[in-house]
């Protein structure tokens, strides 16, 4: 009865504090470690919400796209997104800053009112500067003049990780989780995932080819993990089908609802050529669409009509996500042969956005509405007859 009693309490806090509980991994790669010169920024959104679509805005200011939960319907929110200067800006809840029942700024309201009206960095620092009260939160923004930080929020005040400046990250790059390097450092929430990321990276860093493909597939799809020097990912003949999952561990979370990376602009070109790429839902069973600012959206993610608010791309990841979980009285197993097999899903995904990224970055910055209209339609054709082979 006790261990019932558990598993009760902790579903009710999961679903009246996801995002505190939860949280999120963010990493911000500068454009010198790129293969193209562009920075990247990752958000990959945890939370108890699992329904994501994308909303496109016009701010005070700038027109903007951002990433908000389905239900959302208030128009003053942005989970994370990109304006049409370039601007990009992500936020993980930070744990060891304050007190987060504060009833300050939270970060969404942040996020908006930046898109809204700041052009780069030093804006929306000056935004930072008018808000007196804040819920505590790192927020990730880079901008189209070559612009890469952290922010560390806390109830009134804040601090700069500058990701360009050699003594702040010497490789170029910066982790961020669920704690704050300027905050109390025995609070360490997400630690795990912060480890994974950053060892990931750091693997990765002589060969200066990072990518927006490249960070889903080792970032975003990740089932590392540094402290228990193991990776489900790793299929072994030995090994059964199925493996426990602990779900706040691992960077791909069964509470991940979303990633998003954004892929900034060189300082010699327009911030329309920015890309937001974007996977609604779990990423080990969704697909990534590359968006942009004042061009068309797909249909598939944003709300499906007036009254179903959730999109169709985002629906199809959760369903098939169902599928990957075993329930084992209260615990779940992670069915490694469906999700990692030579004919699994990872595999499959991954080889239909192969040819997806590559057409892109081809061409796609260049594309006429037609062309990119028509790049859309072919997409979803070749996304929903997936789904409806492996249902």
């Amino acid at each position: 009865m006790k261990t019932n009693r558990f598993w009760i309490l902790l579903l009710i806090c999961f679903s009246l504090f996801p995002e505190d509980l939860l949280g999120c991994t963010s990493i911000i790669i500068t454009g010198k470690l790129t293969k193209d010169g562009r920075p990247l920024l990752l958000k990959q959104r945890d939370g108890g919400n699992e329904n994501n679509r994308i909303e496109s805005f016009h701010g005070e200011k700038y027109d903007f796209i951002t990433l908000v939960n389905s239900e959302y319907v208030q128009k003053d929110l942005a989970w994370c997104g990109i304006n049409e200067m370039g601007l990009a800006i992500t936020s993980n809840a930070s744990n060891n800053l304050g007190n987060r029942e504060n009833g300050g700024y939270s970060s969404p309201k942040v996020i908006y009112l930046a898109l809204a009206k700041c052009k780069n960095l030093q804006e929306f620092e000056c935004l930072l500067d008018s808000i007196k009260l804040f819920v505590p939160t790192n927020f990730g923004a880079i901008d189209a003049g070559g612009g890469a930080a952290y922010y560390e929020v806390g109830e009134t005040n804040w601090t700069k990780f500058d990701v360009n400046d050699p003594s702040v990250a010497p490789d170029g790059y910066l982790v961020r989780t669920n704690f704050s390097f300027s905050g109390n450092m025995l609070e360490q929430n997400g630690i795990e995932r912060y480890r994974a990321a950053n060892k990931i990276v750091a693997e990765h860093l002589g060969k200066k080819d990072f990518s927006a493909k490249w960070i889903f597939n080792n970032i975003c799809r990740s089932f590392r993990r540094e402290d228990l020097k193991h990776d489900l990912s790793k299929l072994r003949k030995n090994v059964g089908t199925s493996t426990y999952f602990d779900e706040s561990k691992y960077i791909a979370s069964q509470y991940s609802v979303a990633s998003v990376v954004f892929q900034g602009v060189r300082v010699d070109e327009s911030p329309r050529n920015a890309v937001m790429w974007t996977l609604l839902g779990w990423a080990p069973t969704g697909f990534v669409v590359p968006l942009q600012v004042n061009r068309i959206l797909p249909a598939y993610v944003q709300s499906k009509n007036d009254t179903d608010l959730n999109s169709i791309l985002c629906d199809q990841s959760i369903h098939l996500k169902r599928r990957v979980f075993i329930k084992k009285g209260n615990l779940k197993e992670l069915d490694k042969q469906l999700l990692f097999g030579s004919r699994g899903l990872l595999n499959n995904i991954r080889g239909i956005e192969r040819n997806m990224f590559g057409t892109f970055e081809k061409k796609g910055r260049n594309f006429s509405d037609e062309e990119l209209h028509a790049f859309y339609g072919k997409y979803n054709n070749e996304i929903m007859h997936y789904y409806q082979y492996i249902k």
